[in-house]
């Protein structure tokens, strides 16, 4: 802290000490035991009161300049043919063919996350034993920038559903809800 005098120099004066000292670790184990028995009360005893840090709880989704950015649906391409190519590489990936890192671009974290799964258990059972094929793909859009896909493929020689959530992301399509049954 500094002053001025009345000969206007400055003199320097060591700040006070607002830390509080090092306990041992007896000393600790001992307070704890008093306030143990009732007869010390720590909340009160306190003299020193540690700082808050400014934490911010919302999402990542909420940053409006740099997250990712709806796109309507005239932005984007077609979505029962591109639909049509991710159920493809879908069943793929859940055959061991491909890996499913090349489907990052185009999923949210949680999708991404059963499809690597799924291509984890079929890489353990030694890969595609059977013939794959889609059989149908629909295609609904019940808002604007946003499409509704399901799929009939056959996976591992038996009839199995696909459903997912398109969302028209950053010029797009993005899968942000994935169920294979």
């Amino acid at each position: 802290m500094t002053t001025l005098t009345d000969s206007s120099k400055m003199s320097i004066r060591p700040r006070p000490d607002v830390e509080p000292p090092a306990l041992s670790h007896e000393a600790v184990r001992a307070r704890y035991a008093k306030a143990h028995r009732g007869g010390l009360r720590l909340s009160h005893q306190a003299t020193y009161v540690q700082g808050s840090l400014a934490m911010d709880f919302r999402t990542a989704e909420y940053d409006p300049h740099f997250g990712p950015q709806a796109t309507p649906r005239a932005n984007l391409p077609e979505p029962r043919q591109w639909a049509t190519q991710l159920v493809a590489m879908l069943v793929e990936c859940a055959h061991g063919a491909r890996s499913p890192k090349q489907l990052l671009r185009w999923m949210t974290p949680e999708c991404q996350q059963l499809v690597a799964q799924r291509h984890l258990t079929s890489v353990r059972r030694g890969g595609a034993l059977h013939p794959t094929a889609i059989r149908r793909v629909r295609v609904c859009e019940p808002t604007d920038g946003v499409a509704e896909v399901s799929a009939v493929v056959l996976l591992e020689g038996r009839p199995c559903a696909i459903a997912m959530r398109l969302n028209g992301a950053d010029g797009r399509w993005l899968t942000t809800v994935l169920v294979i049954g």
